[in-house]
């Protein structure tokens, strides 16, 4: 939600969701899924097809997703730890996909 919130304008799918965040991409495509179903979802849905027949599904949040990310902030959601550990897992990755790290 936070990084739907942060970039409001864009549509992203699960496996970018789960690449910037770090979350496992069943966990993402869950939580998607999830929270466009609600009554009144908290993300909008679209989807996105090909030539050849296949599609996948692009979200980006809503204006009730907006105001639950601001409540959350106000209510004292730890914003910095979670900015925190989403940054230690981009590090890690992108430390093994160049190759490791070096072996002393």
């Amino acid at each position: 939600m936070l990084l739907l919130a942060q970039e409001s304008g864009t549509w992203f799918t699960p496996r970018r969701i789960s690449w910037v965040t770090g979350i496992p991409l069943a966990t993402a495509r869950q939580q998607c899924f999830r929270l466009h179903w609600w009554n009144r979802p908290y993300i909008r849905r679209r989807k996105v097809g090909s030539y050849f027949g296949t599609y996948h599904y692009e979200y980006r949040i809503g204006v009730r997703g907006i105001d639950w990310v601001n409540h959350a902030l106000d209510s004292g959601l730890p914003l910095d730890k979670l900015v925190q550990e989403v940054r230690d897992y981009q590090q890690q990755r992108d430390v093994e996909l160049r190759g490791g790290g070096v072996d002393e």
